[in-house]
């Protein structure tokens, strides 16, 4: 609105770059903001070929010849893990679906953090989880089930974090008593759960302003590099203190 441009929402699943393609070509729009960059960075890669401006919200790859803006996720996921640690944890769940690339780097930030601080790595902790509380519900069941002891959960997003307090709860296990529990996001909500939830903030404002000035600069022929955002620990109840 501040640059005098108008916004076009469309769902596209881009099993590969030509519908994307074709929605800039067909003269519908200028370029492209791509949210969602999942597992497609092979097509990204393909539409940037294509010389079709776009930025998309995502990691980043050494191969990667697109634009993108996203926040480190790495340090996100060993400052979750780093302050259950100082919390006095020291058997940490890591609860997540870490198909994409972001939930990836999340999860070796995770790791670095544990080697970090000598706890060593039990691959019985990383328990999988798609984005919704439901499958982060069932996670935490099938850890308290097989007989695995732990103190902390990392969940890779806030509607994981939840669902894995509501699972802990069903139990009568205490947040943050006997679990800590923390999130990723910062999602509204996270500040109205019962206990409120600490959780990793990534700036989605500034993410925004910044793919919309890089989009735009595109457009008058320059040529962008990619960011990589800063993350925000928010201490809330759930952790302890």
């Amino acid at each position: 609105k501040e640059q005098n441009c108008d916004l076009l929402i469309s769902h596209l699943t881009m099993t590969d770059y030509h519908s994307a393609a074709n929605l800039v070509a067909s003269g519908r729009c200028d370029g492209l903001i791509v949210l969602g960059q999942s597992t497609l960075h092979k097509q990204l890669n393909q539409l940037a070929a294509q010389r079709v401006p776009f930025v998309t919200w995502g990691a980043q790859f050494p191969d990667q010849n697109y634009c993108s803006v996203g926040s480190d996720n790495k340090q996100g996921g060993r400052r979750a893990t780093n302050h259950l640690i100082r919390m006095g944890r020291k058997r940490i769940a890591f609860v997540g679906d870490c198909e994409g690339p972001e939930m990836k780097l999340r999860q070796e930030g995770y790791r670095e953090a544990l080697a970090l601080n000598g706890i060593e790595f039990d691959p019985r902790l990383v328990r999988p989880a798609h984005f919704y509380p439901e499958s982060a519900m069932e996670a935490v069941d099938v850890l308290v089930e097989q007989g695995v002891q732990f103190d902390g959960i990392v969940a890779v997003s806030d509607m994981i974090a939840i669902g894995a307090m509501k699972a802990l709860a069903n139990r009568g296990i205490l947040v943050p008593d006997d679990v800590s529990v923390i999130g990723y996001d910062d999602v509204l909500v996270a500040a109205y759960t019962s206990p409120a939830l600490s959780t990793i903030r990534q700036d989605v404002t500034k993410a925004g302003r910044l793919m919309v000035s890089k989009l735009l600069r595109m457009l008058e022929g320059e040529v962008v590099q990619s960011s990589t955002l800063p993350t925000d620990l928010i201490v809330r109840e759930s952790c302890g203190s």
